[in-house]
This record gives structure tokens, sequence and C-alpha cells, in this order.
């Protein structure tokens, strides 16, 4: 938590947004749209919807019924940032289906042959009524033809009477909700925004920005004019930032070349301090003490790979381990202080990768479990009173949900949700009134590259046409079909279409998780092998690729895929918190433990004599033999972001190798030879971040999946302890 700011530069802010102006809300049909809060009333249920989807939609309504062309669209949508056509393609289809415009008819988004869009049918202006000096100035209803000169004439009005009242939806609320607040954007450049912080009396913000993957950098934001001080420079990822008020600095963790340390920059700009090294590589979270110089982070046990709570005492340099996760348990992470320095709040993995909130009593070291969801949580923080946890959760499928819960004995209670991924590690602000969060906006697509010509002259091309999300492809082994997942039905399914992407169909009705194992083939092409979780519980299943027949095989395992010979199926298991490579003899069903010292996915090799596997959360990719056990680290340089994109052929192991920048590079390794030779650069969009990776059976073929949209904003939301 944060106490008073004072740098020596700083221009600091006396109220926050108070000129603010409010666009008018207007109606489509029987939808209320309001442009302030991204939001949509449509029979009952309140939607909200991405920023850019609302101003594809805000544009729109604005042209009373004139077409916009796709070019235009993108400009003053998307303005200079650099996204692909398919971008506008999805938000006009996400828009369709909230305005339940789908099928042959549109009946109220045109598609008009190159000219692009319009919209058929009027928009009504809400009547929004403002109190100034005891006097109610209303803004009558009116059609799409006035539209623009109405939300003119209310901007006017607006800044004229330098008065903004916020406004609540109120729709209709179930048990354990409460009423969502307007969201207002806190940054709004294209890129990525995390982990905002706030500080200096709520009057300036601390946050990450990603300039690429795996280099980002820190900055202070002055909320009232917008400026922004960058705090820290150079190389590596900088994550967790918490202002430290009795040395006036920002500490953090910095992650590069696979090792991880806290430093402390002065929170106005200087040289950064180095405090403590981590056993760690990866960055999983950190906090600082509001009123002491101590430091809760997360870190390996000795000896194990098990993460828990630390805390690093500044004034003896003494460090001890506060949570204590069993040893089936991943382990812990986002550790939150009180600001009364009473309790800690940390998230806990099962494992089956479930996820819920435990709390440390900092005096008796006693710990106890606060949700019961056993669900993905992404990042709590504390109310400024210490008597709340607000923190962000998602089902499996599920939308995402901003959450609040009254220490140690409240009821969980749903502050937002969302259809999108929005409501990543929310912070409350220190007057308590406001929480800041991270909202995503990220879609997939999958592409396919020629490897007949060497070198990177053929470019990729787009293998699915969905304005949904597709990741993850795999070829049959006779490569006349791409199995992938896709969630075209809203959530993600397995899906099935022919080597050129058409005929595409969804072959199975078993709803998977956001971040599922690639489906995988059996050798005769019969069956596919899926990962889901069901009750917080992950399952395979087996899935007749012509019926859709579906069995489900194995609990509490991950990570499936076949012998060469059709005789076993190989998974992970996680026991006593170390997951392993197992395989089960499809008919007997005879179990057998493979490798020892941790592993995750895995590849028979195809002679059968050897087993290749990456690890979670660990770069490399190794070799075992299974007659004798013995392992041999074959790729030092495949990323801990790739540990699904590499696959065994007839030609080596094919792999993704990144450059400085995060280019993503296709590799051969003649496992014989030991030679590593460079195929191709496999970059379809500006994103790079890839989702799977397969080589068709004649070599001929490279298909992957890569984000055509990945981006995220800081907001925030009015908060009422």
């Amino acid at each position: 938590m944060c106490s008073k700011f004072n740098p020596h530069s700083a221009v600091m802010m006396s109220t926050m947004f108070d000129d603010t102006p409010a666009a008018p809300s207007f109606r489509i049909g029987d939808c209320l749209v309001d442009p302030n809060t991204n939001r949509i009333q449509k029979n009952g249920h309140d939607l909200r919807v991405e920023p850019k989807v609302m101003k594809v939609l805000e544009e729109l309504a604005a042209a009373g019924g004139t077409p916009l062309s796709r070019e235009i669209l993108l400009e003053r949508v998307w303005g200079d940032t650099l996204v692909t056509e398919n971008s506008l393609t999805q938000a006009i289809s996400k828009l369709r289906k909230i305005l339940e415009d789908t099928g042959d008819a549109r009946r109220v988004i045109e598609t008009i042959s190159k000219k692009g869009y319009r919209l058929t049918v009027p928009v009504e202006v809400v009547t929004r009524t403002h109190t100034v000096n005891g006097q109610a100035l209303s803004v009558q209803e009116t059609t799409t033809s006035n539209l623009w000169i109405y939300i003119v004439g209310l901007l006017t009005i607006a800044g004229f009477c330098s008065l903004y009242f916020f406004g609540i939806f109120q729709p209709e609320m179930t048990t354990g909700q409460k009423a969502q607040s307007r969201v207002w954007p806190l940054t709004t450049e294209p890129g990525i925004e995390r982990q905002p912080t706030y500080i200096a009396n709520d009057q300036m913000l601390v946050f990450g920005r990603d300039s690429i993957p795996y280099y980002s950098n820190l900055f202070v934001r002055d909320l009232k004019t917008g400026y922004d001080t960058r705090l820290t420079f150079g190389p590596g990822v900088k994550r967790f930032p918490r202002y430290v008020a009795s040395r006036n600095e920002v500490v953090f963790v910095k992650q590069h070349n696979s090792k991880s340390a806290i430093f402390a920059v002065p929170a106005r700009g200087g040289e950064e301090r180095h405090i403590a090294d981590l056993k760690i590589a990866a960055a999983w979270g950190m906090d600082a003490f509001a009123n002491a110089e101590k430091i809760a982070y997360i870190d390996q046990q000795s000896g194990s790979d098990i993460r828990a709570v630390f805390l690093y005492d500044g004034a003896t340099g003494l460090t001890s381990q506060l949570s204590k996760p069993p040893a089936d348990s991943p382990g812990d992470k986002f550790p939150a202080v009180s600001p009364d320095g009473k309790r800690l709040a940390f998230i806990r993995e099962d494992k089956s990768r479930n996820e819920d909130i435990y709390l440390v009593d900092l005096a008796s070291g006693k710990e106890s479990q606060l949700t019961v969801h056993q669900t993905r949580v992404s990042g709590l923080d504390w109310s400024a009173d210490s008597r709340e946890v607000i923190y962000c959760m998602a089902k499996a499928g599920g939308p995402v949900m901003l959450m609040r819960m009254r220490v140690p004995d409240g009821e969980p209670i749903t502050l937002m949700t969302s259809i999108e991924g929005v409501g990543f590690h929310p912070s409350i602000s220190t007057q308590n009134d406001k929480i800041a969060f991270e909202s995503w906006v990220y879609s997939t697509n999958i592409y396919t590259k020629s490897l007949k010509a060497s070198g990177d002259s053929a470019q990729a091309q787009a293998f699915s046409q969905s304005t949904r999300s597709d990741w993850n492809p795999q070829y049959s082994p006779d490569g006349e079909r791409v199995a992938f997942i896709s969630d075209r039905s809203g959530v993600p399914m397995l899906w099935i279409a022919d080597a050129e992407g058409q005929s595409a169909r969804s072959l199975s009705n078993v709803v998977l998780t956001y971040r599922p194992f690639p489906p995988k083939w059996s050798g005769d092409g019969r069956f596919l092998a899926i990962e889901s979780k069901v009750d917080g519980q992950n399952r395979i299943y087996l899935i007749d690729a012509r019926t859709g027949n579906i069995e489900e095989r194995l609990s509490d395992a991950t990570a499936p895929g076949f012998s060469r010979d059709g005789k076993w199926l190989y998974y992970a298991f996680n026991e006593d918190g170390l997951r392993n490579v197992w395989r089960r003899e499809i008919k007997e069903g005879t179990a057998e433990k493979v490798t020892t010292f941790g592993a995750y996915v895995s590849q028979e090799s195809l002679d059968g004599d050897f087993i290749y596997f990456s690890k979670l959360k660990k770069a490399g990719l190794w070799r075992q033999a299974l007659d004798d056990n013995s392992v041999d680290l074959l790729i030092a340089e495949l990323q801990t972001s790739d540990t699904f994109n590499w696959t065994v052929h007839d030609h080596g192991i094919y792999y993704i190798r990144r450059d400085l920048t995060y280019r993503p590079f296709l590799y051969l390794l003649d496992v014989e030879t030991q030679e590593h030779r460079r195929i191709a650069e496999l970059v379809a969009t500006p994103f790079y971040r890839s989702f799977g990776l397969d080589i068709s059976p004649d070599g001929q073929t490279a298909i992957f999946g890569q984000a055509s949209q990945f981006e995220s904003d800081l907001m925030w939301i009015a908060y009422e302890p």
C-alpha cells in the first residue's frame, strides 16, 4: 500500500477527472448503448464490450446510415496502431452477436460490397438530465441524423459547466452481486500496460509498460496531466512495482536471462538499487509493507520447484518463509500485505492448477483459506481499511469477474463481469474509492507458411478465417485434416477442418479451458486426445475423429499424447509437487512413470526408443532413453513461452527460437549430428506471440497460431467500501 509521495518536480492534482465530458447514450432497436462505460444493455442483461468495439459502433451510429469504408474505420478507431483488417472484422462480428444480427439477413449492420459497413436501423439518443445551480438541462431523444449534433452539444455543455456526475447502471441483480460501476480509462496508448499501483494520494500511478515481449520498464503517470516519467531502463522484464514511503522508492522484481532479483528505484527517477537475488527464474509477485522496510515476495522453496511466500527484512537483510504450500502443489503467488500489516493474502495453486486465496496471520503464522472457487485467480489487493480483499477470477470457459470479499468470513460479491479479458491485477487507491486494473484485448488466428523454398521469402497465409480465436493447430498423420482449438461457439472447444482450412466443424461438446494443451492425433488418425477441466479437475478425453464420440480416460492428468505404435497414452501427472510424464496402456490400463526429474509436454521418438519433453515454466528441451532413463539437454534455446511450440518429425525436431526482439524463427535440430538449422521466420502478425506449432507430414508446410491483436490498457472503476 502507498503513503505520501513528494517528488521534487512532479505536478500534483487536486481533483480527478472533474471536467470529464459524457458522451450520450443511444438506442439501437432494443439495445441501450452507453459509450462512457462501454456497455450495452439488452433484454435485462448488462454486457461490457471492448473499447475498440464500442468505438466502431459509435462511428457507425454517427454516420447516420452512410457507409463507412474499412479504411476509414481502421483509421478512426485504431489510429496509428498496427493491426490487421481482421481486428475490424472481429469487432463487427462481436457487435452482430450482441445485436443478434446473425445469419444471412443482416438487419442491423449491413456489409456494403467494396464500400464497408453501415447501420440500417434508426439510432435514438437517450434523454440525459444534468442539474447545474438547481436548473435541469435535458437533451431530448433524437434520430440518427441529428446524433452528432447532440454529441457536440453535450460535450460543450459539459465543458462549460465543469461538472460531471458519475452514473451507475442498475441492472437486475442476483444474490451476491452489486451494480456495476462505470469504467474509465487510465491509459489509452497502443501496446501493453500492466500492474497499476496508486501513489501520491492517488494523484499518480506506477505501472509497467511492455515495448516488446520480455522487455518492459516502469513508468509513473501524473493522472492530472497524463505526463509519464520513465523510472527504469535497459533489458529485462520489470514487474510488480510497489511504493515504499519510508524511502520514497518503487521496489520491483526484474527478470532477465532466466534470473530474477528485487530492485528499487527512486520514485522521481534515478539509479536502480539491487536488494536481493531470487532462486526462481520467473516473477510471481511481490508486495511492500506500508510502514516498514519489509518486502513479501515469491521464491522457490529450498530443494524444490514449489513456490512459497517469503519475507525480506530490509533492516536486517534476513529472509524467512511465510507460507507453507503442500507437497503436491505448484505453490503460491501474488502476495498482498494488508495496510495495517496484520495479514498477508496470496493465491495458492493446487495440483490440478486450480487457484484460491489464502491468508497468513503475520503475528502467529497461521494459514487459512479465504475463497473456495477452484478456478483461475488473476491478482488481488486489500482495501485501504484492511477489511476487504479485491480479486479477479474466471471459471473455465466463463467470463472474467472482479470480486470483493470481507475478511475473514464474508461472502464473495461480484463487482464487475465482462465477456472479454478484463480485470487482471486490481489495485485499490489510497483513498479507498477507486480500483485500477488491466483490461486486455486479444485474438489469435492460425497461419501456414510454405517451407518449400529456403529462407524467409514465403509469406504466411491465413488458415482460419474465424472472427473469434483459433489456436493450437495439429495435422492429422495423413496431412489431410487439421485439429485445433477455437472459441467460435463462445467457449473453447475442439474443431477440425481440412488441410486448406475449409469445412471447419466442432468435433465435440467438451468445453476446454483458455490455456489447454494442443489436441493430439493417434498414429492411425482415428482418435484425438484432449484435456479439459471439470469441477476443478483436469481430465483427458479420447474423441473419435469421425463420429465425435467421447470417452473419458484419465483424471488429474494433463498434456496427453500417443505412442507411435498406439499402445500407450502419454500424459503429465503432478505427484508430490513435481510434474512428470507417465504413460498408460490404452487397452489394459496399466500405468508406469516415465520421467523422474520433472517434465510436462512430451513426444515419443519415431523409433520408440526415446521420449522428448519440455518442462513447465522452465526453458529447454530434453531427451530421455526409455530403456536406461539417461537424460540429455538437447535444445537450451527453447523459451518457457514456447513450451508447446516444438514437434518431432522425420527430419528431426522442429522448434521455435526467438531473437532479442522476440521474433519467432523456425529451427530444425538434426538429432544425430546435433546441428541446429534455421528454416524460416514465422511472423504473420505484428505481435509475434505464438499459440501452437506443427509441421505437415510431408515437411512442406508449417502451421502455427499467432496473436492478431494483443494489447492492454489500464482502467478504473469507483469503489465503495
